[in-house]
């Protein structure tokens, strides 16, 4: 017996005991082990039996893929894949296309029994309904008006639109039965980000409330997986909004885990959302996996503006946006190893490249620019691209998103364009790392502006080098024009941290860098959560100004601050490692050698436990890798 064959057993058994998931991953394992015979029959087989746990799990979406692939194999002629097909397409509110279906499964296999009567209890639901086909589509369109509206920062249009199709969705609660909760949450949600977007935090808690309560009973037979994902994505933008990462962290934890038994990569890459890693410990280790899966398009209910929120980091991040050390020399973790880098960058770069063409594709220009930001903030931590591209591409994004007017998008912007002008000290811009499948052509192309950016028609500017005065002058612009619009506390402390960034890669900007890192400490802590990487970003501008710039007990002061960082229950492995080597600095200034090699030691430990830590977090993610 093949390895396919003991697999498909294994899971045969255990979907008969009611075990669902453990068979699912039986059957998703016996496909893989067929991956050289993907059209032979046991994989055709494999793939059905796997469509049937995911209705069970609730992964509509999934299994209407699995079932799909087995039509198109079979050249149409598979009638258990048309049945499966039909299931799935009635769960997802799509009753007339469900019919056709079953109908094509039936004569197919005229003796089969489970088709007639799946397609007798869709045709008698039609037949008492007559108007449910036309009352869903008009849910749909409505919705697609709203959410276009949303994603160009018509506000007021979305809110109308929004409106109209809850109002509907109550009017035509007799018509959609079953399905009446589903769509009155869809709008509730779509009108929680709109409140999102114009400041009111608190209605938009009231909708998301709201439509919490037309969830479906725990114990109840049918659930309603999509509009709890749903529900989980907004709910972690509103906590984001109002900097409440503790909650947000729970949303978004709830929505892995929903989105790991329905087997749903959609929701998993939305929750996972950006390039930036998330502020503090939001999201736990998922670092790894959240650099790799960042996804936008229309597919579902505001995930775009969800999404967008749930990674808000601004140009800042983990490994800090200061530079500093005596003799030029930088404390700051190791750049991961190119095979340890390799894992995940290559899948990362395409998901980041096809969320962005499919935004653009359909109009969605909010959405476009956050993906750009994404697509662009990545190449430069990860030193991906050549940082002239990055350059030019976040440039054409701002020119883009100021046609929009909103001011979200256009600080983390603003961030992210001044990291590519300065340089990123943790990454490494423009590295001779091998590049991976990204094009800043195919990404202005979609924005449809000139690879210089600036608007159509406009004269390409010239990048200008890493360290020159025209770079740093460029970056300053950048980064007042973020802090002149920046709505949130983390955001205004990235910004910040970048401008001491910028003033530390000046020789007389001691002083200054120290001003904007205590800014910065401010502002995360006026957040309501102090995160490390502000302290140290402020011990190192201490060290690199000296008593000139810092004051009097400069040095106490960084090694205090760094001290504070290293002990501290609750450690960024991140931040932790960058203060160990700035405390390396600071012991081998004082004549302390073994005391520098144990801090460096002490720094290595941290980075390869943190490492670890986020390589088995983004393990257990179906498709993160």
């Amino acid at each position: 017996m093949t390895t396919a064959d003991t697999l498909r057993s294994e899971g045969n058994a255990l979907f008969k005991s009611g075990r669902y998931s453990e068979a699912e991953e039986r059957y998703a394992a016996a496909i893989a082990a067929l991956a050289g015979a993907p059209e032979s029959e046991e994989a055709r087989k494999c793939r059905l039996n796997r469509c049937a746990c995911l209705l069970r799990l609730h992964g509509y979406e999934a299994a209407r893929r699995e079932a799909e692939t087995v039509i198109e194999q079979s050249g149409g002629t598979a009638a258990k894949a048309h049945f499966r097909l039909g299931q799935c397409l009635d769960a997802l509110h799509e009753p007339q296309a469900a019919a056709a279906a079953l109908t094509q499964a039936i004569k197919l296999d005229p003796k089969a029994r489970e088709p007639r009567e799946a397609l007798e209890a869709v045709r008698a639901r039609l037949k008492a309904q007559p108007q449910l086909e036309l009352v869903l589509d008009d849910l749909r369109l409505v919705e697609e008006r709203a959410l276009r509206a949303l994603c160009h920062s018509d506000l007021s249009r979305s809110r109308q639109q929004l409106e109209l199709m809850l109002k509907q969705a109550r009017a035509q609660a007799g018509t959609l039965g079953r399905d009446a909760g589903h769509w009155e949450g869809r709008a509730l949600l779509g009108l929680a980000l709109v409140c999102v977007d114009e400041g009111e935090a608190a209605a938009a808690a009231d909708y998301i409330a709201a439509c919490r309560r037309r969830l479906p009973a725990e114990d109840a037979a049918r659930q309603d997986a999509r509009l709890e994902g749903a529900l989980a994505l907004v709910s972690a933008a509103v906590a984001l909004e109002t900097e409440q990462l503790v909650e947000a962290e729970e949303h978004v934890a709830a929505g892995l885990s929903l989105a790991r038994s329905t087997r749903s990569d959609a929701l998993l890459l939305r929750l996972l959302g950006t390039s930036s890693a998330p502020p503090g410990r939001l999201c736990g280790g998922l670092a790894v996996a959240a650099a790799g899966t960042e996804a936008r398009g229309p597919a579902s209910i505001g995930a775009a503006r969800a999404a967008r929120a749930v990674g808000r980091g601004g140009g800042g991040g983990e490994g800090g946006p200061c530079r500093g050390g005596r003799e030029r020399r930088q404390p700051w973790p190791r750049r991961l190893p190119a095979g340890a880098r390799g894992v995940t960058a290559g899948a990362a770069a395409r998901r980041r490249r096809r969320a962005h063409s499919i935004s653009s594709i359909n109009g969605l220009r909010g959405a476009a620019c956050d993906d750009a930001h994404n697509l662009f903030l990545a190449a430069t931590r990860h030193g991906s691209r050549p940082r002239a591209e990055c350059v030019r591409g976040l440039r054409a994004a701002l020119a883009e998103d100021a046609a929009l007017h909103s001011s979200s998008a256009h600080a983390r912007l603003s961030g992210a364009l001044a990291l590519a002008l300065l340089g990123d000290p943790a990454a490494g811009v423009g590295s001779a790392t091998p590049p991976v499948e990204e094009s800043v052509e195919t990404t202005t192309a979609a924005l449809a502006l000139p690879p210089g950016g600036g608007g159509r028609g406009a004269r390409e500017e010239p990048v200008p080098p890493l360290g020159s005065a025209a770079a740093a002058a460029e970056a300053q612009r950048s980064l007042e024009a973020g802090l002149g619009i920046a709505t949130s506390h983390l955001e205004r402390a990235d910004l910040l941290g970048l401008l001491c960034l910028r003033h530390l890669a000046t020789p007389d900007g001691g002083a200054a860098a120290v001003r904007f890192a205590r800014e910065a400490c401010e502002a995360s802590h006026a957040s309501g959560f102090a995160r490390p990487l502000e302290r140290v970003n402020l011990a190192v501008a201490l060290l690199a100004a000296g008593e000139e710039g810092g004051g009097p007990g400069a040095e106490a002061e960084a090694t205090a601050l760094l001290e504070a960082v290293t002990t501290a229950p609750e450690q960024d492995p991140a931040s932790a490692s960058r203060a160990h080597r700035a405390l390396a600095l600071v012991h081998e200034a004082a004549g302390q050698p073994g005391l520098a090699a144990a801090c460096l030691e002490k720094a290595e430990a941290v980075e390869t436990a943190g490492w670890e830590a986020r390589k088995a977090a983004a393990a257990s993610i179906p498709g993160a890798g």
